[in-house]
């Protein structure tokens, strides 16, 4: 039985490169590949400073995209604030509270439906 609350400040980013970013197993450009994020996908940031250097220039990020947590470069990527992006994120989540997890990964599928708008809370965003 779990009873003990753990809370997980995370901020929300978004993929601002074409190519998208790879999410890596360590902080480190020679790591093992878990994924890739496309371009204009969104994710959890759980730690805004997890490595610096290895390939990369700025900060490496720690992430949570799709139920895979990994590392990230942050060149690749921008924070965004909730009102900004019209990201369903949440500055604190339970470790195991699937459900909100479970949004944030559906509006991700959506926006690979749907790219010139997305609709969150009857409200049309223009993707970049």
């Amino acid at each position: 039985c779990f009873f003990g609350i753990i809370n997980v400040n995370a901020e929300s980013g978004i993929v601002t490169d074409e190519d998208g970013v790879n999410l890596r197993e360590e902080p480190n450009v020679e790591s093992e590949k878990i994924l890739s994020i496309p371009k204009n996908h969104a994710f959890y940031i759980s730690n805004l400073n997890a490595g610096e250097g290895n390939g990369c220039n700025n900060p490496w990020y720690y992430v949570y995209y799709q139920g895979q947590y990994g590392y990230l470069c942050s060149t690749y990527v921008e924070v965004k604030e909730d009102s900004e992006s019209g990201i369903v994120t949440a500055k604190r989540i339970l470790a195991e509270d699937a459900a909100a997890l479970a949004k944030f990964d559906a509006f991700n599928k959506r926006s690979e439906k749907k790219k010139d708008t997305t609709t969150i809370n009857k409200t049309e965003i223009k993707n970049p």
